[in-house]
């Protein structure tokens, strides 16, 4: 009858060390997978996100036309790659403080007006005429990324 008993206590100490190590490899999985694998790429920010009604809100062209002194411009910014989360935005003109928002959906316009502190940067017309304005975008999905939006005489 002895022999029984101890069969018994060496079958449950058997059955609870497996429960046991079969948690400790599932933990083991969970953080490998969550935090020591290698993130996802990130994606280029003039791929993730796209520049729509892109205006200079305030501004002053110079006499001879060369250059734009910018004060103020507004655009609406949509994710087309996914949802872009933590996402700041600000000119790399330099502004007083950069956009932040938390996220965006994927297809949603998000209305971004950049306020610019004096002295006022000053755009110089490049590539065929144009004035380049370049927008510094990060955001989880991106990382630090630029979109140049190229104006016209049309758009000034």
């Amino acid at each position: 009858m002895k022999k029984k008993k101890k069969t018994r206590k060496t079958k449950r100490t058997l059955v609870v060390l497996t429960s046991l190590l079969v948690f400790i490899v599932i933990i083991i999985v969970g953080v490998y997978q969550t935090q020591l694998a290698p993130p996802p790429p990130k994606v280029p920010a003039d791929e993730y996100f796209v520049v729509l009604n892109f205006a200079l809100e305030d501004y002053e062209l110079s006499k001879d036309g060369e250059y734009v002194k910018v004060y103020l411009v507004s655009f609406n910014l949509k994710p087309v790659g996914g949802d872009a989360h933590d996402v700041i935005i600000k000119s790399l003109a330099g502004t007083q403080q950069p956009e932040e928002f938390p996220s965006i959906g994927k297809g949603v316009s998000q209305f971004v007006e950049l306020e610019f502190p004096s002295p006022y940067p000053k755009i110089v017309r490049k590539n065929a005429g144009r004035f380049p304005f370049s927008i510094e975008i990060y955001s989880r999905e991106t990382g630090d990324g630029t979109i140049t939006v190229y104006l016209d005489d049309q758009l000034i």
